[in-house]
């Protein structure tokens, strides 16, 4: 298995040797997450033309001691579900539930240990169980993460996560710059510009610079691109 790595976390001018930014860090600000309903649209183009596209429901609430983070995809294929519970105050995964196209995903998570089951449409169960070196987010809800970072100019974060039910990854987060994002209805979002680097692949990342919650994520090459981006936002590609 891919070992998680702490990493260093570097905020605005100055940089210093900071506990590895995982579920707890003291530099989480989990009060700025707010609950609500918002949609994105996801769209792919190749040789620059519209190749595909989706659309996603998400939804973030308070149950007790958890936030529950709620996204449901409508694809060309059909509707996919998922949902995060999720620790209100340390953001350490608790559980995680999907449904993708009839596969059933369950997962448990304890510290560095996950158990699950995934439950393919049309064969048996198989168990799945994910041991890490240190604690860890769940990269499905990592708008949570994006809402509760101390962002600023300078910012650095590496961050280690879990996307279930199958892949441990870390990636790098690096405020590089701001932005006012355009809306449909004339009006602007002031957004912080990251770039967002998992092994050789970086893309952009555009971060609400009052909330911190997801505004955009995209990356292009060789004509190729990839686009994710709240729905009252006009089209990265106009």
């Amino acid at each position: 298995m891919t070992t998680l790595i702490s990493l260093l976390v570097c905020a605005s001018a100055l940089c210093a040797q900071e506990p590895a930014l995982a579920p707890g860090s003291a530099l989480l600000r989990t009060s700025q997450i707010r609950p609500g309903v918002d949609s994105f649209r996801i769209e792919s183009h190749r040789e620059g033309k519209l190749w595909r596209s989706a659309t996603l429901i998400r939804s973030v609430s308070r149950a007790g001691d958890e936030f529950v983070f709620a996204q449901t995809y409508r694809t060309p294929e059909g509707t996919t579900v998922d949902t995060s519970w999720v620790n209100a105050k340390t953001l350490a995964p608790a559980r995680y539930f999907a449904d993708v196209f009839g596969e059933i995903q369950r997962f448990t998570f304890t510290g560095k240990e996950g158990t699950g089951t995934v439950v393919p449409k049309d064969s048996a169960a198989r168990p799945v169980r994910v041991q890490a070196s240190a604690p860890f987010f769940n990269a499905v809800a990592i708008d949570l993460v994006y809402a509760a970072l101390p962002l600023a100019s300078g910012f650095i974060a590496d961050l280690p996560l879990y996307n279930p039910p199958r892949m441990q990854m870390a990636i790098k987060l690096r405020v590089v710059g701001e932005e006012s994002l355009e809306r449909i209805d004339g009006g602007k979002v002031a957004a912080w510009v990251l770039d967002y680097q998992m092994g050789p692949m970086t893309q952009k990342l555009w971060l609400d610079r009052e909330t911190g919650e997801l505004l955009r994520i995209g990356a292009s090459q060789a004509g190729n691109a990839f686009y994710k981006y709240r729905a009252d936002l006009k089209s990265p590609t106009g």
